[in-house]
């Protein structure tokens, strides 16, 4: 039976199952319950150096959640999962940084996966025409809850397709500097999350003033459960987490969500045909960012080349947001409303932020992938 046809797919990407990874502690199967549950079209599994997911075969649509495999390129991994916060003495990480990478039927050889974060990697994984990202760039950790820094040490790299923009574990750890914070964090994790890093946005902006670069959200999903003081917690379970930081694809024509579509996400994201939201508060489901020149019409991702005549861009929400036009990472124009067209004379890299109003603040909702003009 077919299943509904969809072109504006939500997905959760980075999740650790403890199926493939020994620092997580939720089983595939519970997890991909849990995205049906929370209304995902898919889910993307980057255990830590593994294709448990894949070589399972696990890697196909589940009851309408298309499951793709991947796996986090995790130099020195010490599957550390920071049990009795009081007893941890943090130390952050000091190799190059960790990468996702999409839809791999080998791993590299294990000399490479210690190189972490490199050109040999990225060279590596191109040849294979997989999705490369940086994962958690400027992940800074909570010492107060005993999880070092993350962070990627190696950016002089090329040709990858891209970065996490906005990690929620990297969100949640850095705000919850203190037990009092991450106690807050406990009890109202959905007023949490702040955004993306500012370094990572700009990092960002800046790199695409030389060419196109997908940015996505990530979980970093684990369910780490923790000890202090004798009471048992597990920070975030996949019911949780799987409402919040979201990456939405668009697809060229509407997909059967009954059926397998893994390639059709894969595409999406490698042309970066895709936005970040945080949905907890109101699913984006819906977000447009397009533009139209001669005759022809771009989403987020393409680059246009323009000529003679204006560029007309068009955004659009599902409810009421503040909108912010981005350019050359710099603020362009604000509105407040759920719809804003306008033309641009001037070539340069254009995107989208929109914040919502929610308990007496505005919270950040969603980025959008570039649109370049040339």
């Amino acid at each position: 039976m077919s299943g509904i046809m969809k072109n504006d797919l939500a997905g959760v990407i980075h999740n650790h199952c403890s199926d493939y990874s020994p620092d997580a502690t939720e089983p595939l199967d519970s997890m991909v319950k849990n995205a049906a549950k929370a209304n995902l079209d898919f889910i993307i599994f980057t255990d830590h150096n593994s294709l448990g997911v894949k070589q399972n075969k696990r890697d196909k649509n589940i009851n309408g959640v298309q499951v793709i495999a991947g796996a986090e390129i995790t130099p020195g991994c010490k599957f550390v999962r920071y049990e009795n916060i009081s007893a941890k003495h943090v130390e952050d990480d000091n190799t190059s940084g960790h990468l996702l990478l999409v839809d791999l039927d080998e791993l590299p050889s294990d000399e490479l996966i210690e190189e972490g974060v490199c050109q040999e990697m990225i060279d590596f994984a191109n040849e294979r025409r997989l999705l490369t990202f940086i994962a958690h760039p400027d992940h800074k950790g909570s010492k107060a809850f005993g999880v070092p820094s993350y962070r990627c040490n190696n950016f002089d790299i090329t040709d990858h397709t891209g970065f996490s923009l906005w990690d929620l574990q990297t969100d949640c750890q850095a705000f919850a500097s203190s037990i009092p914070r991450g106690l807050f964090g406990l009890f109202f994790p959905a007023l949490v999350p702040s955004g993306p890093e500012p370094e990572t946005l700009a990092r960002w902006d800046e790199l695409t003033k030389e060419r196109s670069c997908t940015v996505i959200g990530e979980l970093d999903q684990h369910a780490y459960k923790y000890k202090l003081y004798g009471l048992s917690f597990t920070v975030f379970k996949s019911s949780f987490a799987f409402r919040t930081v979201r990456t939405h694809v668009i697809t060229d024509a509407p997909v059967d969500t009954e059926s397998d579509f893994k390639h059709d996400v894969i595409e999406a994201l490698r042309r970066g045909h895709s936005y970040v939201s945080y949905d907890y508060f109101k699913d984006a489901t819906g977000f447009t960012f397009s533009a139209e020149h001669a005759q022809e019409r771009y989403i987020m991702g393409d680059t246009v080349k323009k000529g003679d005549s204006d560029v007309r861009f068009s955004v659009s929400t599902p409810t009421p947001a503040e909108i912010k036009i981005i350019k050359d990472g710099e603020e362009l124009s604000r509105h407040h409303g759920d719809s804003l067209d306008f033309s641009v004379t001037e070539k340069g890299v254009y995107r989208v932020e929109a914040r919502l109003k929610k308990y007496f603040k505005l919270r950040p909702w969603i980025f959008s992938n570039t649109i370049r003009v040339v």
